[in-house]
């Protein structure tokens, strides 16, 4: 992310969404991503429980993505 915050955002690429893992990332991460990225932020592997889940959307997530059925629905 430091590289990002030096030289900025490119141009040249203009993603509809960035998804970023592991999604059980400190908060100020997400934070800090939705700052830099100005477009929606996903979070994506390793979130187990529905706790993270919740953090990550509280935090500035816009989706999860998880392989941990018992948390599609939630």
């Amino acid at each position: 992310m430091d590289s990002f915050e030096k030289n900025g955002r490119s141009e040249s690429v203009q993603p509809d969404i960035v998804e970023v893992l592991p999604g059980t990332l400190l908060p100020e991460v997400i934070q800090r991503l939705n700052r830099l990225c100005r477009v929606p932020v996903m979070v994506s592997g390793l979130i187990t429980a529905k706790s993270e889940v919740y953090n990550a959307l509280k935090n500035g997530a816009v989706s999860i993505s998880t392989t941990n059925q018992a948390l599609w629905f939630i």
